[in-house]
């Protein structure tokens, strides 16, 4: 399965958008009667699932599981927040995509968070100038 960065960023647009810190994925359900297998009980799909695997591994959500309950939450780290800040303006990120393809660049979170910071910078110089 391949990585989407769309799908990543929209993941994290919904979570931001919700009035919770915390983020329920789902819960873990013993499949047999000895309790050795369980599966998650979710309404997420295999990409997104797959997807927040990549998210907690690149450090943009922390993943937990509830001690009592076998609920699987996660919430948005900071650097969660510098992504969506980076992307969340839905006309810079068509931009973002747009000049790393015809570079012949893969976007990457952190490409794409130094893409903005630089422009940002450049922005406020020149309007410091003025």
């Amino acid at each position: 399965m391949k990585r989407d960065l769309d799908l990543v960023r929209s993941m994290l647009i919904k979570a931001e958008d919700s009035d919770e810190r915390y983020f329920d994925i789902g819960v873990w359900e013993w499949t047999d009667h000895d309790m050795r297998d369980r599966e998650l009980d979710t309404k997420l799909g295999q990409a997104e699932l797959f997807h927040l695997d990549l998210m907690e591994q690149g450090g943009l959500i922390k993943k937990s599981v509830c001690e009592n309950s076998d609920i699987v939450m996660w919430e948005i780290t900071w650097y969660g927040y510098d992504f969506l800040d980076a992307s969340r303006s839905e006309k810079l990120w068509n931009r973002l995509k747009r000049e790393a393809k015809a570079q012949g660049i893969s976007l990457t979170v952190s490409g794409a968070i130094s893409a903005v910071r630089a422009l940002s910078a450049e922005l406020l110089s020149v309007g410091a100038a003025q």
